[in-house]
């Protein structure tokens, strides 16, 4: 969830994401679901998502807690250049639910991967 919307260039369509993920979050955490939060980092030195810059950091509101599964992907999937599907497979899961900020890019490639590898997978 990218904090700051001026600095994102504006125009979110969904002002209230990042309370809903976040209340998401909290009622799986309650309920003892694994969580695994993803960052973007490309590559780009330039890039706002870079990690020296300020959009590396994860958004408060949904932020994962200390000492929690954190991924850091550098592409559209979440499954490429990351350990997403050994994490999952050490879990034995086979249901994902995947919330994120930008649904048409980041979120429905790693969702056609994950049912490429089998996995259910849903996304709110």
């Amino acid at each position: 969830m990218f904090a700051g919307e001026k600095y994102w260039g504006g125009g979110g369509n969904n002002k209230n994401a990042e309370v809903t993920c976040s209340l998401i979050i909290k009622k799986w955490r309650n309920i003892g679901l694994d969580i695994i939060h993803v960052r973007h980092s490309l590559r780009d030195p330039k890039s706002k998502s870079r990690k020296n810059n300020k959009g590396f950091i994860f958004n408060p509101i949904p932020a994962p807690l200390v000492n929690k599964t954190v991924i850091t992907k550098s592409v559209n999937s979440a499954f490429m250049g990351a350990n997403l599907k050994e994490l999952i497979d050490t879990k034995n899961c086979n249901l994902l639910v995947i919330i994120d900020l930008t649904t048409d890019h980041c979120v429905f490639t790693t969702a056609r991967m994950a049912g490429n590898y089998g996995y259910k997978t849903y996304v709110i």
